[in-house]
């Protein structure tokens, strides 16, 4: 089983997307999978002739204003026009957001699977994760584990489904990490930003 992941996050590396498709990855290897990750900024010739060769097409990304971020979505228009995709190819797309529910990610996953089937694939499904945005921070935190338990389990049940060929509409996961705590996390980080640019506490609260 030939399966391509593409992570559609601005960043290259150190991103949230990409440390959720490694450890799908993982699992995927558990399962006696092959998989490859690739970065999609344009559609450049060698993802083309991966997404035309490949059984199965992962798609992770940040959730953008509710939506696609712009370069990716781009991208994926350019597969729809080209074609790259072969007809009935199990498309799976994990959407991560610095939202703590993963339910956010919800409208983004419909536009994901709208451009599925304008593409004439198959909607494998697709997982909203909340949290993301601290999962630069737990590096070293073994996926499944501690605050990733949740989100391990779920790509788990992904790479379980991406073998048997199951599917599902929606799955949503947040991190294991109590709400209040999440976004104290948040507010303590971008106070720590604004004081590194020249603002005040004050200052993150005044209107435009």
């Amino acid at each position: 089983m030939n399966i391509l992941m593409i992570t559609g996050s601005p960043k290259k590396n150190g991103s949230a997307s990409r440390a959720i498709l490694l450890g799908l990855e993982q699992y995927l290897k558990d399962a006696a999978a092959d998989s490859v990750i690739t970065h999609a900024h344009s559609l450049d010739t060698d993802i083309g002739e991966k997404a035309a060769a490949c059984d199965v097409l992962v798609l992770a990304f940040p959730l953008y204003v509710d939506g696609i971020p712009s370069h990716l979505l781009s991208v994926m228009e350019q597969m729809e026009r080209s074609r790259c995709i072969r007809e009935r190819t199990p498309i799976y797309v994990v959407v991560n957001c610095g939202f703590y529910e993963g339910e956010q990610c919800g409208i983004a996953l419909e536009m994901a699977k709208h451009w599925c089937e304008r593409c004439g694939a198959k909607w494998g499904g697709g997982l909203g994760f909340g949290g993301g945005g601290g999962l630069d921070m737990m590096d070293m935190v073994p996926m499944g584990c501690g605050p990733k338990k949740n989100l391990g389990n779920a790509l788990r049940e992904v790479a379980e489904s991406i073998v048997s060929g199951a599917g599902w509409e929606y799955r949503f996961a947040s991190v294991n990490f109590p709400a209040f705590m999440y976004r104290l996390g948040a507010q303590s980080m971008w106070r720590r930003m604004a004081k590194s640019n020249g603002l005040r506490r004050k200052d993150l609260s005044r209107q435009p």
